[in-house]
């Protein structure tokens, strides 16, 4: 079975200014630069021609005139999924500013990396568990304790 597969293409917005001078931006709403404005229109001119089943954009502005300068914020549509990290203390911060400190950044990245999801046991798995717990169960014990007698 042959099945094609969709291709993506992604965009970055263009530059503001804390891009620009490093700093953390996450949920501040900031706008792009004149250059960030001058690159999302040349973007534009590269992608002339080119059709896309689906447009989406981040609510924030940098990102949502990047599209519309690129030609496509007609067509995009704005998901809310697609904004920034929330940055929280370290938002405006550059990684080098000193009062970020290196077990700071260790604890930030700790948390923001997505956690692997809990996988539940399946009812086969249980029915494994609860036969193998009596195999392992001298009849007769209470509160089934095994038959080394440990509680």
């Amino acid at each position: 079975m042959s099945a094609e597969l969709p291709i993506i293409y992604l965009a970055r917005h263009g530059e503001t200014a804390w891009s620009l001078s490093g700093q953390h931006t996450g949920l501040t709403d900031l706008p792009l630069t004149e250059r960030g404005e001058r690159n999302a229109r040349r973007l534009g001119e590269r992608l002339r021609g080119f059709s896309a089943a689906k447009v989406f954009t981040s609510p924030l502005q940098r990102a949502a005139r990047t599209c519309e300068l690129a030609g496509f914020g007609a067509v995009a549509e704005i998901d809310r999924d697609l904004a920034e990290w929330d940055y929280g203390e370290y938002e405006g911060r550059r990684t080098t500013d000193k009062r970020l400190c290196e077990r700071q950044m260790k604890r930030y990245a700790a948390i923001s990396r997505p956690q692997p999801k809990q996988q539940t046991k399946s009812q086969e798995h249980y029915e494994y568990e609860i036969k193998s717990s009596r195999q392992h169960t001298a009849p007769g014990s209470p509160r089934g304790n095994s038959s080394s007698g440990r509680r």
